[in-house]
């Protein structure tokens, strides 16, 4: 079991929630994600968001076999 030390350098961080999508942002729709080492299991990695054009890339892991990467915008996120 690992043991967070009291005086490590890496500093605990909270987040509070501030939107929940009505509908599942990523889902597994193709083959590739679907099947794989295991199936049906798909999880988001990073995202990362162009200031200048508002776009988002979302990269994520696919049946723990692949790592893909989908683009959005918050707009069509949140709209």
């Amino acid at each position: 079991m690992l043991k967070r030390k009291e005086n490590a350098s890496i500093p605990l961080r909270f987040t509070l929630v501030r939107y929940r999508c009505s509908n599942f942002l990523l889902t597994p729709e193709t083959e590739y994600e679907e099947r794989g080492f295991v199936p049906i299991v798909f999880f988001p990695c990073a995202a990362l968001c162009d200031g200048e054009t508002g776009r988002i890339a979302l990269y994520y892991g696919a049946a723990e076999s692949v790592v893909g990467v989908v683009f959005t915008t918050a707009e069509e996120i949140v709209g």
